[in-house]
């Protein structure tokens, strides 16, 4: 002995991993996606998708702001500020 002391090893506690091997482990089922052997029309379209365009992204982060502006203005309708909240603008 070297005279250092040594500690004695620490046992861990079995634990259940779901297995990612066609061997053992736990079953995960598949994807909805894949249920029945066949492809879903979502999954058929991103297969096939294109890269968008810049013009497109531009559209589609427009509409976005659109609709969430929208969706914000509606829930500030419905829910007016009280009195007596904290209205930092004053």
């Amino acid at each position: 002995m070297d005279g250092k002391a040594t500690q004695p090893k620490r046992r861990r506690c079995p634990r259940k991993h779901r297995s990612t091997s066609a061997v053992g482990g736990n079953h995960i089922a598949p994807s909805a996606e894949k249920s029945n052997g066949k492809a879903t029309a979502a999954s058929k379209a991103r297969s096939n998708s294109k890269s968008a365009t810049k013009s497109q992204l531009v559209e589609n982060n427009r509409m976005l702001v659109q609709t969430i502006t929208r969706h914000l203005q509606e829930l500030k309708n419905d829910n007016p500020p009280d009195s007596d909240s904290f209205n930092p603008t004053i």
